[in-house]
Parts: C-alpha cells; structure tokens; sequence
C-alpha cells in the first residue's frame, strides 16, 4: 500500500489524464462537463460506471455546488440503493489531527441493525483502509491515495439486510464480494510515516472508475465484462446457486445454473477437486462462488443439486509419502489426499482444469448417475457413467442438441490450467481408497429417485 503513496508522489497531476486509461484527455462528458476522455471509445468503455455518478457530478456534487471551502467531496456507497452517491463532507482539523464528517440518513438505521456507531464522525467507528492499487492496477496513474471506510463484517451470512446494495450492483447480483454496510471513499495527500490521512482531496471521475475497476478485480466470484477487468485471466466456469438462501435473495441472485467467466485462481483458498467426479475420469474442480462458509464440512444447500458435487478431495503435500500409497511401479506420490464435505454456502463454481465449459447438464447427469448406483447399490465407473450418458441424452432429447459429451475435454493433449497435481497421478491415489470414499459420500445421502 505504501507503493501507492510513494508512486502518487511521482505521478504528478493526474486531471488531464483520459478517466478511462493513461492517454490525455481531449473531450468532456456532455452531460457533467466534468470527466474527460482521449476517444471515444474510452468513453463508451466507461459509461456503465460514470453513468452511475454523472447526474452527481452535474448537479449537487458538481464543484460550483461546494458548500464551503473546506468541503471534500467523497464516493459513498448506500446500502440501500444500487447506484453509488456522490457527497460533500466537512474537512475539519485541530491539532490532534483531522477527519471527514457526512451526515447522511443511513447513519443511524445501520446504527440499528448492525448495533455499531453511526458514519458520522469517519474516525470513531468501523475501519479507515488505505486502498491497495498496487498490486491489481499497478500500471494507472493515481496522483494521489484513496482510503475506504467501511465496517469490519467479514462473512455477512447471517445479516443480508447488511449487505450493501450499491456496491453489490456494480456487477450482475453475487459477482462481486459481497460488503456490509455503507462504504466511504475519500482521497487524500499522504506521505510515507504519515500516522493519519493528509489533507483531504475531492474524488474525480477518474478515482471513480479506479474503485470500481479494484472493486471488480481483487475477490470477485466471477468476471461481468472481461473488458475492464484487471485481474489476470479468466477461465470458463459453471456457476450453481441456490437461490433459495436468504442471502442469495437479498443479492437478487435468482438463476440456479449460469454459464460464466471466473478468474483463473481464486481470491482466498485454491481450487478444490471434486472426488466423484476425478474418480470417474473427469477432471472437475470446484470453488465457492462467494465468501460466506467459513470452514470445510459446512455445505449448506436447500436441494439436492450440490449433494456429490461438495464431496472434495483435497491434496496435500507431506513429507511422509508413504500416507497414501499408489503411485507408478509401486511409488508413492509425494502428497496425501483428504476427503470431506467442502466450505460451500449458497453457491459454488465447477470448473475443468483445461478451462473450458463444463455443461449444466454434465452436472445433471452425474448426479442422476449416481443417485442410481446408490439406488442399485452399485459402485459407479467411468464406463458406467459413459454409458449413462448416452442414455441420459436420448432421455432429454432436444434440451441436450448440441451438448457435447463430458468426456470432450478427458481427451489426450488438452493440459490443465488449474490444480497444482498431476491429475492422473491423483486420481490413481483416490481410486485405491475408493471403497472408503465411497462408503463416506454415501453415508449420509439420501438419493432423490
């Protein structure tokens, strides 16, 4: 974070910068008269961000509007409404130091709800975070810091009436992490060793489109618009919610299967393998589609669709490779493999380790498949599952046209983007303990049939 400060000093003034990218600014926006752009192509890209605040620079934000000469304008985030707000705060200073002041209506329903101190006063309550641009938009202008102030509420599971609305429609519902509370973003002049905030600066167009683009980049679920997105590459993934959750309603998450793009690694934890899945040759990872469980073996879903899916393996290096046995000629892989219900809460996210899509009906099949083994108390197979597959499409018809088999990317030389394991080398570790995986998946279900 202390880059930031130091390359803020070396950026110099950045308002004849393009809000979109590093080029000069040539045109204003017709209608705040206040963000410029290089072209117009910088301009279209964005719109859906400065059109969310534009009304704000024009109007009662506008600088012509500035109550006093010791007002900053901020960017604050409602919970309550989806479109973020600009609004004037109240620098005031004494020697002990200085601090922001907005009085804004939603201070003391928060108050209420969550049982903390308003947002009045910005240094009494909640926490002041010096943005980290660094590391996800190391390579845009900034001129000066930005701070966020916001409220410590981690994992908003059992508080949606917390989550912040604004923040969470700057994406399609669930994409982003999901925040508590308002949210508060102010720029100020900082210096290395500086114990408290410099003096305050107003928020720009431009500062607008960087917390948006941070906001989309370091710990979202999935990528809305790769376009804008800053955080490396994406892969296909399948995204599964069970939209019946309290939390997912207050999102407005209401779409059980979405094909969509994620980044290629995850924001807090790596990918997880799918047991059933690698045991019958398919090589699927799974990863929670947000932020919410807080340790493994505590899936919570409403339905059956997330039943075989949620079984993990994982795999972990020890130094004792004789924990599980099976590798090539009698060797042992230098890993062992530890199977439980995975962290999963109200969504999750199927990916193949190539990249490519994995289909919902790849996803319906499987569970059918196995919910008849249980049914016939069989032992499921590759084979097995190939041949139902054949007769799972034959069943469904024209929904299926098209669909390729979910055998298409087990093909040979199509490599692996995710896992940090040979895939083969770990499936021939779980395939000797497939009777105890087995027995374990299997204890607690109930098939559906």
């Amino acid at each position: 974070m202390f880059d930031d400060i130091e390359r803020s000093e070396r950026d110099g003034d950045v308002g004849d910068l393009c809000v979109w990218c590093e080029q000069a600014a040539k045109d204003y926006c017709n209608g705040c008269k206040h963000a410029r752009y290089c072209s117009r192509a910088c301009q279209v890209a964005d719109w859906p961000i400065h059109k969310k605040v534009c009304k704000d620079f024009a109007g009662a934000a506008a600088d012509a509007k500035r109550p006093s000469p010791s007002h900053r304008r901020v960017l604050f985030f409602p919970m309550f409404s989806t479109k973020p707000q600009l609004h004037w705060t109240d620098e005031r200073k004494t020697a002990r130091g200085r601090w922001l002041e907005l009085d804004h209506p939603e201070r003391s329903v928060f108050s209420v709800l969550a049982g903390v101190a308003g947002v009045k006063d910005l240094t009494d309550s909640g926490v002041r975070t010096l943005l980290n641009l660094q590391h996800h938009l190391g390579g845009r202008r900034i001129g000066h810091a930005l701070t966020a102030f916001s409220y410590c509420i981690v994992r908003p599971l059992h508080h949606p009436q917390l989550l912040n609305r604004s923040i969470n429609a700057l994406a399609k519902p669930g994409y982003l992490r999901p925040w508590a509370g308002p949210v508060i973003v102010f720029a100020d002049v900082r210096r290395r060793g500086d114990s408290i905030p410099g003096e305050a600066l107003d928020i720009t167009p431009r500062d607008v489109n960087t917390v948006v683009r941070l906001l989309e980049t370091p710990t979202c679920a999935c990528v809305a618009d790769p376009g804008r997105y800053l955080g490396g590459e994406v892969v296909a993934g399948l995204r599964i919610n069970d939209i019946r959750t309290e939390i997912n309603v207050a999102l407005g998450v209401d779409c059980v299967f979405e094909s969509t793009l994620v980044p290629r690694s995850p924001a807090e934890c790596a990918d997880h393998v799918i047991a059933i899945a690698l045991l019958l040759g398919l090589r699927w990872y799974i990863r929670p589609a947000n932020y919410y469980a807080d340790e493994p073996g505590n899936t919570i879903w409403s339905d059956g669709t997330l039943r075989y899916l949620a079984y993990i393996c994982d795999v972990q290096r020890t130094e004792d490779v004789s924990v599980e046995g099976g590798g090539e000629d009698g060797d042992s892989p230098p890993f062992c493999i530890v199977c439980d219900d995975g962290p999963f809460v109200a969504g999750v996210i199927v990916l193949h380790g190539s990249g490519n899509p994995i289909h919902m009906h790849h996803v319906l099949a499987l569970g059918a498949y196995i919910d008849q083994v249980i049914f016939e108390k069989g032992m499921p197979s590759e084979a097995g599952f190939r041949s139902f597959w054949d007769d799972y499409k034959e069943r469904m018809g024209d929904s299926v046209l098209g669909v390729p088999s979910p055998y298409e990317w087990e093909k040979e030389g199509i490599k692996d983007k995710l896992g940090a394991f040979e895939p083969k080398v770990v499936r021939q570790a779980l395939v000797l303990r497939i009777e105890v995986v087995w027995q374990n998946l299997t204890a607690t279900l109930v098939p559906t049939m």
